[in-house]
């Protein structure tokens, strides 16, 4: 994504993340976003306490953390998205969330629901990056699933037309949905 240019990250406000953990994987994703963009602002979302307060010891210094939000975002992504529109003044409105790591084998079985929420509360100029890490028995086969999901293509689809990776004559059979492994895990994958 950022050596590819996928995403110009000048014009990037903020990376929420969604599940953040420890902020180990996403200090490794910002240390090479803060090369681009040195006004980045990384806001972590998680629902336990403790993690936010690790994450924030772990990301660089040189990445400003003005605020971070304890709350279930699988539950509550509506009152995540109103208090990031509420800092806008202070934070900036272009959004690239992210879901890293093992956040979401951690979903509740709700993985199509959860991605038909995402599409309400994302605007036009903002990202959504997921990585998936299988670990656990029946991982594989719930992305899987997602991915089959009509509604989730759908909500993948309409995301490139936004972005303008493909036409918006491009019907939805050209484009293949799948599930890739990769052996390496220092890659970030999408």
């Amino acid at each position: 994504i950022i050596n590819e240019n996928k995403v110009d990250f000048e014009t990037v406000d903020n990376i929420v993340s969604l599940g953040c953990g420890n902020g180990l994987t996403d200090n490794m994703f910002l240390k090479k976003v803060v090369k681009i963009n040195r006004s980045i602002c990384y806001i972590p979302v998680d629902i336990n306490t403790m993690m936010v307060s690790i994450a924030s010891e772990n990301i660089d210094k040189t990445v400003r953390m003005p605020f971070a939000i304890i709350d279930d975002f699988e539950t509550n992504a509506d009152h995540i998205k109103k208090v990031v529109n509420g800092k806008i003044n202070e934070v900036g409105e272009n959004n690239f969330f992210m879901m890293l790591g093992v956040t979401f084998s951690n979903l509740e079985g709700t993985e199509p629901g959860f991605f038909n929420k995402v599409d309400l509360w994302m605007d036009p100029n903002d990202y959504f990056l997921i990585d998936v890490s299988l670990l656990g028995d029946g991982d594989k086969e719930s992305l899987q699933d997602a991915v089959r999901d009509e509604t989730y293509k759908l909500l993948l689809h309409n995301s490139l037309i936004k972005r303008k990776l493909i036409n918006a004559s491009t019907p939805m059979s050209d484009i293949e949905f799948g599930v890739e492994e990769i052996d390496d895990h220092r890659v970030l994958s999408t």
